[in-house]
C-alpha cells in the first residue's frame, strides 16, 4: 500500500506552498488570553457584575444571537423515490465549508440532532420559537424520509431476510446514513462511508421522543416511516447489537461499542413498549411479515414484537453493565480497537441510560451513581489542557497535527483509495501512521462541552443535587471561552495546495486543531468546519437548560425570554 504522493510535481508544489502557510500564520495567529477567553466581547460579559443572574444570562445570549452565532442554514430538496413519489425534504449541511464531505453531503446523525434540539429549545419561548419548533419538525421528518425511501427500506429487508452472517455484517448492506446532497439524496447508490453506526437509531430515538412530547404526531408519519418503524425489531434480531461491531459516531474502526449499544437499547426499549398498543399497530404488522426469518435460537419467531424487543434489551443492558465505563474493552489492550475512554460515552450520561441498564440487571441506584461518575471520569481524561475542550479519544489522529497540509492530505488520499478496507482498520491505522498524533494533541472538540454543560443542568433539574449545577456551570462556561473571537483563522485544503481562512468571530467550531507556523510552533486554532451546526444547536440547547436551572436555584418560575 502506497502512502506517499508518487507524483513529484503536487508534491513539490505543496512544500512551497506549505512553507508559504506557515510564514502566514506566524503573523496572523493570536496567542490565547491568560484567561482562557477567546472572545474579548464574551469574556468582558460574562465577568460583569450583576444581581440578577437570570438577566446576565440574557445577556448573554442576546449578545451571540444578534453576532450570528445561532444561526443554522437550512435547504430544501425534491427527491424522487424508485416508485416514482416525489418527496419534499428539508435538511443542513453539517458545516459552512465548500470541503467534501462536511459541505457536501447530509448525514443522519446531525440532522438528528440539529432537529431534536431545535425542538426542545421551541419550549423556551425563544422569539423566534415558532420558526425553531418548524426547523425542528421539519429536520426530523425529512431526515426520516430520507431514510424510508424504497432503497434504504430494501436495505433493511434484505438484511432480515439474508442467512449470511457476512452479508449483515457488510456495510454497503447497511442503510446509508450519509448522502451526497447534489447526486444521492434519494440514497439510490451506493456511498463509500462506514454506515454501521448509531446515526439512524438516534433519529428514530429522538423522533419518538418528539412524538411522546407532542411535537410531532404519529398521523403525520407517512406508510413509508412507519414501516422503518416496523423494520426496526426484526433488522435487531438478526443483526444481535450485543455483538454487533460497528464504526461508532466517530465513523472509523469497527468494535462493539457501548455508546452506540447504549441508542440501540433505549431504541428497543421504547419500541418494544408501543408494540400492541393504539395507534401503533404497524410495529406488529411488519414484524409479522418477517416472522419467518427470525432466529430459531432464541425462537424469535414465536414471540411478539415486544417480547423479541425486551429480550434484545435484556442482552444490551447486560453486555452494557459488563463494559461500562468504557467503550469498547472487549478487546486485547494492544489491539487497536480496545478502548476505554471516547468522548461518545457521554450518551450514556445524557439519554439517562444507566438507570435503565441498572433495571435489566438487577443493579441499585448506588450502582447508577458510582458508574455516572466512573464514566464522567474517563470523558474528562480527554479534555485539552489549554482549551479545556475535548477529544474524541487519545491518539486520534483526524484533523491532528498539521493535517490539512497537502503532503498529509495527499497521503491520504492514496491510503482511501483502498475500498476493501470494510472494516476501517487499514485506513484507522494509515492514518495514524501518516498523522503521528501523540496523545495530548488530538484535535480537541467544542460540542461535547455543550452537552456535558446540558447533561449537567438535566440532571440538577431532575434531582436538585447541586454538585450538578455546579459541574453545569464549570461546562457552559468552558463552552463561552470556546467561542471564536476576533481575526481567527484557520486552514482549508484547496486541491494540493491549503490557504489559510478567515474565521468569523462569534462562532461554534468543530475542534481546534494544532497547526504548526513557520516558527515550527504549533498553534491551537479553529478548524475549518466552522460552524459545526451540530454544535450550534447543542449550544443553543444548553442556554435553554441553563436558564432553567438558574431559575430553579432562585426558586423563581423560568421566564423564558432568553432574547
Amino acid at each position: 500500500m502506497t502512502l506517499i504522493p508518487n507524483s513529484k510535481t503536487p508534491f513539490v508544489e505543496s512544500a512551497i506552498n506549505e512553507k508559504s502557510v506557515h510564514g502566514q500564520l506566524a503573523d496572523r495567529v493570536l496567542p490565547l488570553e491568560p484567561h482562557g477567553f477567546r472572545n474579548h466581547h464574551i469574556h468582558a460579559l460574562y465577568h460583569k457584575k450583576t444581581a440578577n443572574p437570570l438577566t446576565h444570562l440574557h445577556e448573554l445570549y442576546k449578545l451571540l444571537d444578534e453576532n450570528g452565532t445561532f444561526h443554522i442554514n437550512v435547504e430544501t430538496h425534491l427527491i424522487h423515490d424508485t416508485d416514482g413519489e416525489n418527496l419534499p425534504v428539508t435538511i443542513t449541511r453539517a458545516a459552512d465549508t465548500g470541503m467534501h464531505p462536511m459541505g457536501t453531503a447530509n448525514w443522519t446523525r446531525d440532522g438528528a440532532l440539529i432537529g431534536a434540539n431545535a425542538l426542545l429549545t421551541s419550549h423556551a419561548g425563544f422569539p423566534d420559537s415558532a420558526a425553531r419548533r418548524k426547523l425542528g419538525h421539519d429536520l426530523l421528518l425529512s431526515n426520516l424520509t430520507l431514510m424510508s425511501t424504497n432503497p434504504q427500506l430494501e436495505r433493511f429487508e434484505k438484511i432480515i431476510r439474508s442467512s449470511s452472517r457476512e452479508f449483515r455484517s457488510r456495510k454497503k448492506n447497511w442503510p446509508q446514513i450519509f448522502l451526497d446532497i447534489n447526486t444521492n439524496l434519494g440514497g439510490e447508490k451506493y456511498e463509500i462511508w462506514q454506515h454501521k453506526q448509531d446515526a439512524w437509531q438516534i433519529l428514530a430515538v429522538e423522533t419518538l421522543e418528539a412524538i411522546e412530547r407532542h411535537d410531532i404526531s404519529v398521523q403525520e408519519l407517512t406508510a413509508k416511516q412507519k414501516k422503518f418503524f416496523g423494520l426496526i425489531i426484526p433488522f435487531f434480531s438478526k443483526i444481535q447489537p450485543h455483538l454487533q461491531e460497528n464504526s461508532g459516531s466517530w465513523e472509523e474502526l469497527e468494535a462493539v461499542r457501548t455508546s452506540v449499544m447504549a441508542w440501540d437499547m433505549l431504541l428497543l426499549e421504547k419500541l418494544g413498549a408501543l408494540a400492541g398498543k393504539p395507534g401503533y399497530e404497524y410495529l406488529e404488522q411488519e414484524f409479522e411479515r418477517h416472522r419467518t426469518f427470525l432466529s430459531r435460537r432464541p425462537n424469535y419467531r414465536s414471540m411478539s414484537a415486544a417480547t423479541v424487543a425486551q429480550d434484545l434489551v435484556r442482552l444490551l443492558a447486560e453486555k452494557l453493565a459488563a463494559a461500562l465505563p468504557f467503550e469498547s474493552p472487549d478487546y486485547h489492550r494492544h489491539d487497536p480497537r480496545y478502548r476505554e475512554a471516547d468522548a461518545s460515552l457521554i450518551y450514556i450520561l445524557r439519554k439517562n441510560i444507566l438507570p435503565l441498564v441498572a433495571q435489566k440487571t438487577g443493579n441499585d441506584n448506588r450502582w447508577v451513581q458510582g458508574m455516572e461518575q466512573r464514566v464522567l471520569e474517563q470523558i474528562l481524561t480527554l479534555q485539552d489542557t489549554e482549551t479545556k475542550a475535548i477529544a474524541r479519544y487519545r491518539h486520534d489522529s483526524y484533523q491532528g497535527p498539521n493535517f490539512f497540509e497537502p503532503h498529509i492530505q495527499m497521503a491520504l488520499n492514496n491510503m482511501y483509495k483502498y475500498e476493501a478496507d470494510s472494516e476501517g482498520v487499514i485506513h484507522f491505522q494509515g492514518r495514524a501512521a501518516i498523522v503521528k498524533t501523540k496523545a495530548g494533541r488530538e484535535a480537541a472538540w467544542v460540542h461535547p462541552v455543550w452537552q456535558l454543560s446540558v447533561w449537567a443542568d438535566e440532571q440538577y433539574l431532575a434531582t436538585g443535587n447541586s454538585t450538578y449545577y455546579h459541574l453545569a456551570e464549570q461546562f457552559f462556561k468552558t463552552g463561552l471561552m470556546l467561542v471564536t473571537g476576533e481575526d481567527e483563522v484557520s486552514v482549508e485544503r484547496s486541491g494540493n495546495t491549503m490557504r489559510v481562512i478567515d474565521i468569523p468571530s462569534y462562532r461554534i467550531t468543530e475542534a481546534f486543531i494544532l497547526q504548526e507556523d513557520g516558527a515550527n510552533t504549533l498553534h491551537r486554532i479553529p478548524s475549518p468546519h466552522t460552524p459545526l451546526r451540530w454544535g450550534v444547536s447543542e449550544s443553543q440547547r444548553a442556554f435553554f437548560r441553563r436558564e432553567q436551572s438558574i431559575a430553579a436555584k432562585m426558586g423563581k418560575k423560568s421566564t423564558s425570554a432568553l432574547s
